[in-house]
């Protein structure tokens, strides 16, 4: 009997050992995929203050995009007005042209006057 006992005592001792080994294996490889996630993690760490660096760089380009669109409408409504006020000018000039060609005697005055007017004119297009 006493053999029985060692025999059984040897199969419990193995068994022991047997699992003890299994889960140091299982732990191992839990360090290892733990150091595996830590590179993960870093990388993603680096992903993420690129991703932040891009953002801002992209919102940068948003505010100077947004001024240059605002400084744009300004300047596309102050040409239509121009273009408007202009228009009117050049309408004036063409009429006082006409009146002056219907004249036998051309005003020096009248001339220098319209002269003028084109002066002006040309200085605002310009």
């Amino acid at each position: 009997m006493p053999v029985k006992k060692k025999n059984k005592k040897m199969e419990i001792d193995d068994l022991a050992l047997i699992i003890k080994r299994s889960f140091d294996d299982v732990d191992k490889r839990f360090d290892d995929v733990d150091k595996r996630l830590d590179g993960v993690d870093k990388r993603f760490d680096g992903v993420d203050k690129r991703f932040d660096k891009i953002e801002k760089k992209v919102n940068i380009i948003s505010a100077k995009l947004n001024n240059l669109e605002r400084r744009m409408t300004y300047i596309e409504d102050r040409l239509t007005e121009m273009t408007k006020n202009n228009k009117k000018e050049f309408t004036k000039i063409k009429k006082d042209l006409s009146e002056l060609k219907k004249q036998k005697k051309i005003n020096n005055k009248q001339l220098s006057t319209l002269k003028t007017r084109v002066e002006k004119l040309e200085l605002k297009i310009v």
